[in-house]
């Protein structure tokens, strides 16, 4: 039976992109009723591609409102009449100016994402590859002398989604009224808490390609026919990758200090047993060792334990992840498609 502790509760969604959606979705996955309101062009999702607005938006209806209309103002403040949570991306001021900020709002859980959060750049706009950059995620991405790249997923988004969705979640069982804000800003920031960390000590962090600044073997490795990662984390996995792979003793590689240390000489070493065999013979050979095959992302959805994991669904004829979460062995999703623009008038 599914498990949907938020029967009951009511959600309006005035939120687009990526992670106010993202929040609202796990919340109708949990069992809220989630309304949608989109302005009269829709979401800005939808014209991102097929994919974006399918990935965080199901099991919603959608209702269009022009918020610069006053009737269609009044008219989402008639919605929140009715609503436990009301969920916005507006930027603060903007919010505000249209009579739509926590004062105004009847919902007994306000929750506000935007970007930069309160403070200087409060009023600025922004989107996750800008909080990468400005949060310095970018800077430590990449290889050493290399091109700045962004991560290859919106990290900033689904983790701002969650810490949302978190704050909404513990504001409801408290039974009283809340505000909740959260923003890209700080969620990025939070990504980076090991760097910030070493930044405000003094030691300011750089590109390490795939390789951790802490832990030494910790990286991408070729082989005969692709690449693995491998993560020796500590001294005892590092021995018994030693002893496999049949390396001499080295003073050097003694500890994880000395093997970061010294992470460029044993890199090579590393390299050059790892280039002579094909990818399965070493996954095979360092079973119980952390080493992974570098899959593309198909690969990886079509893998036999992602599939027996029941995290890909289908919904409306095509496939899609359910909600990375499972309470008493039960898959937390939702049951129905992203709505058509407007659908619940209808």
């Amino acid at each position: 039976m599914a498990f949907h502790p938020l029967a009951g509760i009511r959600v309006v969604d005035l939120t687009s992109s990526l992670a106010g959606p993202a929040c609202t979705q796990l919340l109708a996955a949990l069992g809220a009723e989630v309304t949608k309101v989109e302005r009269p062009d829709g979401d800005e999702a939808r014209a991102w591609g097929p994919s974006m607005f399918f990935a965080v938006n199901a099991g919603k209806r959608s209702v269009v409102l022009d918020l610069k209309d006053p009737e269609g103002r009044a008219e989402l403040l008639r919605f929140a009449e009715n609503a436990d949570v009301f969920v916005t991306s507006l930027r603060p001021g903007a919010a505000e100016r249209l009579g739509l900020g926590p004062d105004e709002v009847p919902a007994r859980i306000y929750c506000r994402i935007d970007s930069f959060g309160p403070g200087p750049l409060g009023d600025e706009p922004g989107y996750d590859p800008l909080m990468q950059a400005f949060a310095g995620l970018l800077s430590v991405t990449g290889e050493p002398g290399g091109a700045t790249v962004r991560v290859g997923v919106s990290l900033v988004d689904y983790a701002t989604a969650w810490w949302a969705a978190i704050g909404i979640l513990s504001a409801l069982q408290s039974g009283e009224r809340h505000v909740v804000e959260v923003s890209l800003f700080e969620t990025a920031l939070a990504l980076a808490g090991y760097h910030v960390a070493d930044a405000l000590a003094g030691d300011e962090p750089g590109k390490h390609g795939s390789a951790f600044p802490h832990i030494a073997p910790y990286q991408v490795f070729e082989t005969q026919d692709g690449e693995v990662m491998l993560a020796a984390a500590n001294d005892r996995l590092f021995a018994e990758l030693a002893r496999r792979l049949e390396l001499p003793a080295d003073e050097r590689f003694a500890t994880n200090a000395s093997r970061v240390a010294h992470r460029d000489e044993l890199a090579a070493l590393l390299q050059d047993r790892l280039r002579r065999q094909p990818t399965a013979v070493w996954l095979e050979r360092l079973r119980g060792i952390p080493i992974a095959p570098v899959q593309t992302i198909r690969e990886a959805a079509e893998h036999p334990h992602t599939r027996a994991l029941g995290i890909v669904q289908t919904l409306d004829g095509r496939e899609r992840l359910a909600e990375p979460l499972r309470i008493d062995g039960e898959r937390v999703r939702v049951d129905t498609p992203p709505p058509e623009l407007g659908q619940a008038a209808r």
